[in-house]
């Protein structure tokens, strides 16, 4: 089972117990983590080379900039719902509860996949503008 689909599996089976839909939050926590992991290869690659790899055209504004972004979003949304319909989504569950991993790995899993590159991005992006941490608080 490959990363985003273990991902998909861990939050559809979160949000499973606590709504009784997982399937789109699974998609939604899916498309974040797949978009967190080329930001976080842009940074470095852009952190080495002085070249941004993904560039928009600037507005003038970042805000107008994270919005263009988000556009690019809903795309990539419909392509996940496309790709995990109802029969993959069983398929997955099934290869998922197969797995002989403990409750605590797989955190450990989640927290290496998703939370640790949303905070090297973070980081990076930090330490790339100058910004001391003080100055966020």
């Amino acid at each position: 089972m490959n990363i985003y689909n273990f991902v998909f599996c861990f939050f559809y089976n979160v949000w499973q117990k606590r709504t009784g839909d997982g399937r789109f939050s699974g998609i939604l926590h899916v498309t974040v983590t797949i978009m967190m992991h080329l930001l976080l290869l842009a940074e470095i690659f852009w952190d080495f080379t002085g070249i941004r790899p993904f560039t928009l055209y600037s507005f003038g504004a970042s805000g107008i900039n994270k919005t263009m972004y988000t556009i690019l979003l809903f795309p990539t949304l419909f392509i996940g719902y496309l790709f995990y319909t109802q029969k993959r989504t069983k398929e997955l569950l099934e290869t998922y509860d197969k797995q002989p991993i403990t409750r605590s790995r797989r955190r450990l899993n989640i927290f290496l996949i998703v939370v640790l590159p949303i905070s090297l991005v973070i980081g990076l992006s930090l330490i790339r503008q100058k910004i001391g941490w003080e100055h966020l608080f």
